[in-house]
C-alpha cells in the first residue's frame, strides 16, 4: 500500500521556512516571550489532531481532549493578552496581538504539516470529543451552581415533591389526567421495548404465523395511545381551568374511578413497569450497538468523558490557588486604571458563586473556545476553504503571511517582512506540490529532481517579486514617501503578485 503522506522534501520546505521566517520576524519585534505561550498552546492542539489522526492512537488524543482544550485557550490568551495589555500600556506597537495571533497560527499549521494531520474527519472527531469533554465539565459547573444556591436548591426541591405528589398520591378525588399520563407511559415505553428485544430471533418460525396479527396489534395500540393523549390532554385542561372538572360525572361513576385512578398501589405499580422497561429498552438498544460496533467504537465514546471528569477533580481539588493565580497574574499585567475594578468585580463574583462554581465556570468558557475554533476550521473545511490536502501548510503559510503583514505596520524592515512574505509562499506552493505527489507516487518516492525544479521556479518567481519590490521602494524614497505607510503596502503589493503568479501557474 503507498504511503500517501507528502515527500520528505515538501515536508522539510513547509515546515522550516514558515517557522524560521516567522521566529525571525517576532525577533525583531521583540514579541519572543509573547509568542511562545501562544505557540505552546497551538503545538499542544496540534498534538492532539495528530494522535486524532493516527488510529492506533486515537484513544489517547480522545482522552487527552478534555485536560488540553483548556490549556490550549489558556495559552493562547495569555500570549496574545499580554500583548493586548502592553498594547493598551502602550508598550508595545499596536498590532502585536496579531503577530503573536499569527505566530500561534503558523505552529499549529507546521506541527500539523509534518504528517499532513489536518482533514475533515479529524476535525469532526476533534469536535465530537470536545463537546463530550465540556459537556462534563459544563455539567459539574451547573451542579456547583445548584449548591451554591440554596434558594434555588430549596425551590427544586419542592417542585419535585409536587411532581412526586402527583404522580403517586394525588390529592384530587379523581385524579384522572396523572393517571392517564402513567398509563400512556406505560404503554408507549412497553410498545417501544417489545420492537427493540429480539423477538424474531428467539422465537423462529413459531412468530410466522402470527406475524400479521401482531403488526395489526401493534397498529391498534399505536391508535390506542393516540386516543389516550387526546383524552390526557382534555382532562388536563379540564382539571387546570374547572373548579369542580367532573361535576357532570355520576356520584357513583366518580367514585368507583376516583379510587381506582387514586390508588397509591396501582399508581406504583405502573412505575415499576416504568423503570422495568425502561432498563430493559437500555439493555437490548446497548446490546444491539455494541453488537453492530466494536469495544473500540465504544472506548473512544466513553474516553473523552473520564478526561472531562479528571479535569473536574482537578479543577475542584484545586479551585482556590488556581483562581488566586489566574487573577494575580492578570492584575499584574492591567493598567492601574482597570487593576481596581477588576480587583472588586473578581471579589463580587467569589463572594457570590463561590471559587469551585467560578473556576468551572472559567474551565468551560476556555475549552468551549478552544471548540469554537475547531469548529471554524471544520464549516471552512466543509465549505472547501481549507482542503483536507496539505490543510496544514495552508495553515501555517497563513500564520506567517498575517505576521508579516502586522509586523510590516509596527516597522520591522522591509527585507525582513519581504522575505517572510516570499517564504510562506515558497513553503505553501512547494507543501500544495509535495502533498499532490505523495498522494500519487507515495512517500518515499524519488521525487527530489522534479520538486527542485518545481521550488526553484518558485524561488525565482519571489526573488523577482521582491527586487521589484525593492526598487518601488526606492522610488518611493525618492519622492519623500513616509516608510512607515510604504512598507505595508509594498508588502501587499508582493503577496498579491505572488497570489497572481501562482494562480495563473
Amino acid at each position: 500500500m503507498i504511503d500517501q503522506r507528502p515527500t520528505r522534501f515538501s515536508t522539510v520546505i513547509a515546515v522550516a521556512v514558515p517557522v524560521a521566517a516567522t521566529a525571525a520576524l517576532v525577533r525583531a519585534v521583540g514579541l519572543e516571550r509573547q509568542t511562545a505561550y501562544a505557540a505552546i498552546g497551538a503545538v499542544a492542539l496540534a498534538i492532539v489532531l495528530g494522535l486524532l489522526a493516527t488510529e492506533r492512537l486515537r484513544p489517547v488524543g480522545a482522552a487527552l481532549v478534555g485536560p488540553v482544550f483548556p490549556v490550549v485557550a489558556l495559552a493562547v490568551i495569555a500570549g496574545g493578552g499580554i500583548a493586548l495589555v502592553g498594547q493598551l500600556r502602550n508598550a508595545l506597537p499596536i498590532g502585536s496581538a496579531f503577530v503573536v495571533g499569527g505566530a500561534a497560527l503558523t505552529a499549529f499549521g507546521a506541527v500539523l504539516a509534518v504528517r499532513d494531520s489536518l482533514s475533515r474527519d479529524v476535525l469532526a472527531r476533534a469536535v465530537a470529543s470536545g463537546l463530550r469533554a465540556t459537556a462534563v465539565v459544563g455539567l459539574a459547573m451547573a451542579v456547583a451552581l445548584s449548591i451554591r444556591f440554596a434558594p434555588v436548591r430549596s425551590e427544586a426541591a419542592t417542585a419535585l415533591e409536587g411532581l412526586a405528589g402527583w404522580v403517586f398520591e394525588p390529592t384530587a378525588a379523581f385524579p384522572l389526567a396523572s393517571f392517564l399520563t402513567l398509563s400512556i407511559a406505560v404503554l408507549y415505553l412497553t410498545r417501544a421495548t417489545v420492537r427493540a428485544l429480539p423477538l424474531a430471533a428467539l422465537l423462529g418460525d413459531r412468530l410466522a404465523d402470527a406475524r400479521e396479527t401482531l403488526k395489526q396489534a401493534d397498529r391498534t395500540l399505536k391508535l390506542s395511545i393516540m386516543a389516550l393523549v387526546a383524552t390526557a390532554l382534555g382532562a388536563l385542561l379540564l382539571e387546570v381551568t374547572a373548579p369542580d372538572p367532573y361535576a357532570w360525572v355520576p356520584d357513583g361513576v366518580e367514585g368507583v374511578l376516583g379510587t381506582l385512578t387514586g390508588s397509591t398501589q396501582l399508581r406504583q405499580l405502573l412505575v415499576a413497569v416504568l423503570v422495568v422497561d425502561g432498563l430493559l429498552l437500555a439493555s437490548a438498544t446497548s446490546l444491539k450497538r455494541a453488537y453492530r460496533g466494536s469495544g473500540r467504537a465504544a472506548l473512544l465514546a466513553v474516553v473523552p468523558y473520564f478526561g472531562g471528569g479528571v479535569v473536574v477533580a482537578a479543577v475542584v481539588r484545586y479551585r482556590e490557588p488556581f483562581v488566586s493565580t489566574l487573577v494575580e497574574q492578570v492584575l499584574n499585567r492591567l493598567p492601574a486604571q482597570l487593576a481596581s475594578p477588576f480587583d472588586a468585580l473578581v471579589s463580587r463574583l467569589v463572594a457570590v458563586y463561590g471559587e469551585a462554581a467560578l473556576a468551572l465556570m472559567i474551565v468551560t468558557a476556555l475549552s468551549g473556545l478552544t471548540l469554537v475554533v475547531l469548529l471554524a476550521l471544520f464549516v471552512s473545511s466543509a465549505l472547501g476553504l481549507l482542503a483536507d490536502r496539505a490543510g496544514g501548510v495552508a495553515l501555517a503559510a497563513s500564520g506567517t503571511v498575517l505576521t508579516t503583514a502586522f509586523a510590516a505596520t509596527i516597522g520591522v524592515d522591509l527585507r525582513l517582512a519581504l522575505a517572510g512574505a516570499v517564504g510562506a509562499f515558497i513553503a505553501w506552493d512547494v507543501g500544495s506540490f509535495g502533498a499532490g505527489l505523495g498522494s500519487e507516487l507515495g512517500a518515499r518516492a524519488s521525487t527530489a529532481r522534479i520538486e527542485l525544479v518545481h521550488g526553484g521556479a518558485t524561488v525565482l518567481v519571489g526573488i523577482g517579486a521582491v527586487g521589484m519590490t525593492i526598487a518601488a521602494d526606492r522610488s518611493l524614497e525618492s519622492v519623500g514617501v513616509s516608510e512607515t505607510l510604504a512598507v505595508p503596502a509594498l508588502v501587499a503589493a508582493t503577496v498579491g503578485l505572488l497570489l497572481l503568479v501562482i494562480a495563473s501557474r
